[in-house]
C-alpha cells in the first residue's frame, strides 16, 4: 500500500502541476470581447452543454460590456460556514430593450 500511496500522490502532485501551467497560460492571453451583437446570444447559451463551454472557457480572461440595473437587485439568503447572510444579485445587460 505504500508504494500505492506514493504512486498516487506523483499522480496527484503531475495534475496539480499540470492545472497550474494550464491555468497561467489560459490567463497570460489577452483578454476577448464575448458581447453579443445586438439581438445575438451569449456564447454560454449557444453551448450544446455547460461541460463543454467551461472546458473551452474556463481561465480565459474576457470582457463584457453592458451595465448593472441596480433598481432591480434581489438579496438571497445564504449560509457560509456556519453564519448567516445574503447574496446580493444584480441583473447585467448587454443591450437595452
Amino acid at each position: 500500500t505504500t508504494l500505492f500511496r506514493s504512486e498516487y500522490q506523483k499522480r496527484q502532485a503531475d495534475d496539480k502541476k499540470h492545472e497550474v501551467e494550464r491555468r497561467g497560460r489560459l490567463l497570460s492571453q489577452e483578454p476577448v470581447d464575448i458581447t453579443p451583437k445586438n439581438g445575438g446570444k451569449h456564447i454560454w447559451s449557444e453551448s450544446e452543454n455547460l461541460a463543454n463551454f467551461e472546458q473551452e472557457w474556463s481561465m480565459k480572461p474576457v470582457t463584457l460590456n453592458g451595465m448593472f440595473d441596480h433598481t432591480r437587485e434581489f438579496q438571497v439568503a445564504k449560509t457560509y460556514r456556519g453564519e448567516k447572510g445574503v447574496q446580493i444579485i444584480t441583473p447585467f445587460y448587454t443591450h437595452l430593450g
